[in-house]
């Protein structure tokens, strides 16, 4: 069976993207795994993973305090690394317990106060850029949002925009998907995938690859902004909707243009080149 070039070069991003989110995430669990954790007050136990700390930490993968037989554990709030962490916690547990020859119990805090270290926030940068990447070139390769595909919804060619309209869904959400299954959670995520697809909706109006190439570096520039301020849904959800206007009204606009010039009006028989 014959695959068209883009088809081919999709399977292999697909294929590339997998393997390179497996990878991150073996040399993401490998290094994290040495990071140590925090304790302050008396802790009855030893571990290379343990380091004493006079007082509360900005930051730490977790930061433990036993009172009594009990042993809080705190974790940066916002985080999704608890399994990576669990079966450090139930040796702490088991030895802390043996130590008092009582059972220690513990008491999980999801803590404001504490940041994750530094090592936790690289890796979730590098996988976003990584997400950014895939999606907006997968998206820019078989783009929908272009006035070809406008001109069609135009003349009422409502199967065909159908059929485009999912091909680009299945691409794009295609990533998403194994996304969610290694990491099973999109939340960290939402601003790099957000703006994958204002770097599509914005690079698929002209034709030009030199103008594409620069709005392409600069949405990705603006990544470092958007990380320093983190913006809620909202306004993730209002910057996707302002890049949509943007390209519907300037690809219209090229399509009026084209349509006033002599001998071109737009009629079905303007589709057949780009059917």
């Amino acid at each position: 069976m014959y695959l068209k070039k883009e088809w081919v070069t999709f399977i292999i991003m697909l294929l590339s993207f997998t393997g390179i989110m497996l990878l991150s995430n073996m040399i993401f669990d490998h290094i994290f795994q040495k990071e140590p954790y925090l304790y302050y007050g008396s802790l009855p136990i030893e571990s290379k993973n343990l380091k004493y700390t006079k007082t509360f930490p900005k930051k730490a993968k977790a930061v433990l305090s036993l009172e009594d037989n009990i042993m809080k554990i705190y974790i940066p709030k916002n985080t999704r690394y608890f399994d990576n962490i669990f079966k450090d916690i139930k040796v702490f547990l088991y030895d802390a317990s043996l130590k008092k020859n009582t059972i220690v119990k513990p008491y999980f805090i999801d803590s404001p106060l504490l940041k994750p270290p530094d090592i936790y926030n690289r890796y979730i940068k590098i996988l976003g850029i990584i997400i950014f990447v895939f999606i907006s070139l997968s998206g820019y390769i078989f783009s929908f949002f272009n006035k070809n595909n406008l001109r069609l919804l135009l003349l009422h060619y409502y199967p065909e925009i159908l059929k485009r309209f999912l091909i680009f869904i299945a691409i794009t959400f295609s990533y998403i998907g194994i996304l969610f299954i290694l990491r099973n959670d999109l939340n960290l995520f939402l601003l790099y995938i957000v703006m994958a697809f204002v770097a599509i909706l914005l690079t698929t109006i002209s034709n030009k690859s030199f103008l594409n190439l620069i709005i392409y570096v600069a949405v990705y520039n603006s990544l470092y902004f958007f990380e320093f301020y983190n913006p809620n849904i909202k306004a993730l959800t209002a910057i996707l909707i302002v890049a949509l206007v943007i390209n519907i009204s300037l690809n219209y606009f090229q399509i009026i243009k084209t349509n006033n010039k002599p001998n071109n009006k737009l009629n079905k028989g303007d589709a057949n080149g780009i059917l």
